[in-house]
């Protein structure tokens, strides 16, 4: 089964600014070329990005490098007839320009889930 994407731009809410919740002085550790790119990702508008996809698969190639057993793993959020919602680790097969590739059995009760509403979210 393929997820296709509803709305291929992406949506980024910006997160508040960090505090220190008792209000002492922390010193951060200097940053890392990694931690430099995320965080140039992180204050990136990524949702004005022409190919969001191309953008997944540069997330992705650095998951893969830091975690590679399951960079794959993902979690598939689907919802049944009363609009509850039901969430299940699924495993990536692919991704391209048509969405997100992902295997099941039609007759599951994720399968029918999404075949009845064609709704899917998938966080990583």
């Amino acid at each position: 089964m393929r997820a296709n994407s509803v709305n291929k731009k992406a949506l980024v809410e910006k997160s508040p600014a960090k505090a220190d919740a008792v209000g002492a002085n922390v010193s951060m550790p200097s940053k890392s070329p990694d931690s430099k790119r995320l965080e140039a990702w992180a204050t990136e508008d990524f949702s004005k990005r022409e190919d969001p996809f191309k953008l997944f698969e540069e997330w992705f190639a650095d998951a893969q490098k830091k975690e590679p057993n399951d960079a794959n793993a993902m979690a598939l959020a689907s919802v049944d007839a009363n609009g509850m919602p039901n969430v299940r680790m699924v495993l990536l097969k692919g991704v391209d320009a048509d969405g997100f590739v992902f295997y099941t059995n039609y007759e599951s009760q994720k399968g029918s889930e999404i075949l009845a509403s064609e709704k899917a979210a998938l966080c990583f």
